[in-house]
């Protein structure tokens, strides 16, 4: 049923349990926002008791202060997405009309699925069932040790004993919950990243076969062209904020997880497998940003670039030449997704970001030995 409707009403599908743009005219939409708001807020305040009221190592201070990281990541988004809930819609409304004027008229083509695509939909799957592996990995893995101490999906404070069977598994389910809100809220926040940069770089893909086409001539081509530089500017305007402080803390968000499994892996701990997973997914966010979302803005502008330099301009009346100068002179431009013209999300970015995930892991470690 989703392959008839349009990208953007599938992405108002996909996010629809999130409360993310809830309908005000739906209970169960408010009782999702609300409730997910209260469970990722409890996160950021247990993760700071677990710091504050327990004396641990630093395996379990670095395990705490990662799930803090977490929590920050997910909560800037969702503040921003519904303290700016009318302009995100507005946005989301505007590409989908968009979209069906460009795609009008045109030759419905298939396409080679990209790596960025498929990429995205198996990140988007492992999100989904990430909270009931942690449980499974989490109830073997102290099964396996004799439930000397339990190891929760997220390393923060749980109001009562976990000494007896019963309150562990209670202790684990809610864990569990907790960090299926995690999941829900960055899955969201992928999924509408995604649709934007998916469908404006298909929208700069028709936009470059028109030029090549029809030639410089056609007015539609700096109409959609202007139509697309807007849209990419009200983007950065409600979203770079939140993606900007994503890349800040995208270089902490694996560290735990990482040092814990350099830990644990010799023992052949069965938490060892999930600890990996959790590591790649939260080392893996800032490649959604700056090369699924970001990067692939930017090639399509350059592509779009190198076609209209490729166009006999010489040849054509001076007003058209006007127009094809002024849209070339525009994709020279940094328009890009960027944080107000100061950090491009791009490879750069990724590459520095993943420079950070490894000195902080080394500067974990060696603490550690210190």
């Amino acid at each position: 049923v989703t392959e008839n409707l349009s990208p953007v009403k599938q992405c108002y599908r996909a996010i629809r349990f999130s409360g993310l743009l809830a309908d005000t005219n739906n209970a169960w939409y408010m009782i999702f926002s609300v409730y997910h708001m209260v469970m990722i807020n409890y996160i950021g305040v247990a993760a700071v008791l677990e710091i504050l009221l327990k004396e641990r190592n630093l395996l379990d201070f670095v395990q705490a202060l990662s799930v803090i990281v977490i929590y920050v990541h997910d909560i800037v988004k969702a503040v921003n997405i519904f303290t700016h809930q009318k302009g995100v819609k507005q946005l989301l409304n505007r590409l989908e009309e968009f979209i069906q004027e460009t795609a009008k008229n045109e030759p419905n083509q298939s396409r080679k699925r990209s790596f960025r695509e498929t990429f995205i939909s198996i990140y988007i799957k492992i999100l989904i069932w990430l909270p009931s592996l942690s449980l499974v990995c989490g109830v073997f893995g102290d099964y396996m040790t004799g439930f000397v101490k339990p190891h929760l999906p997220y390393q923060i404070w749980i109001p009562w004993s976990l000494k007896e069977f019963w309150p562990y598994m209670a202790g684990m389910v809610f864990v569990t919950m907790l960090e299926f809100t995690t999941c829900v809220y960055y899955m969201s926040f992928t999924v509408i990243n995604f649709t934007f940069s998916n469908e404006l770089s298909s929208s700069l893909r028709r936009l470059q076969e028109r030029l090549e086409t029809k030639g410089p001539a056609d007015k539609t081509v700096y109409e959609h062209h202007n139509a697309i530089i807007q849209l990419l500017l009200d983007y950065n305007q409600l979203f770079s904020g939140p993606l900007y402080v994503e890349t800040l803390m995208s270089s902490l968000m694996p560290c735990g997880f990482f040092y814990l499994f350099i830990k644990i892996v010799k023992s052949f701990d069965p938490l060892a497998f999930e600890l990996i997973l959790k590591a790649i997914m939260c080392a893996g966010a800032p490649y959604v940003v700056c090369s699924c979302v970001g990067q692939e803005i930017s090639d399509q502008m350059e592509q779009l670039h190198r076609s209209a330099y490729a166009s006999n301009w010489c040849e054509e009346p001076p007003r058209i030449r006007k127009n094809l100068l002024t849209l070339m002179i525009i994709t020279t431009k940094r328009i890009d997704l960027n944080y107000r013209k100061f950090v491009s999300f791009n490879h750069v970015c990724l590459a520095t970001v993943l420079q950070g995930i490894y000195t902080y892991l080394m500067l974990i470690i060696n603490l550690e030995t210190d």
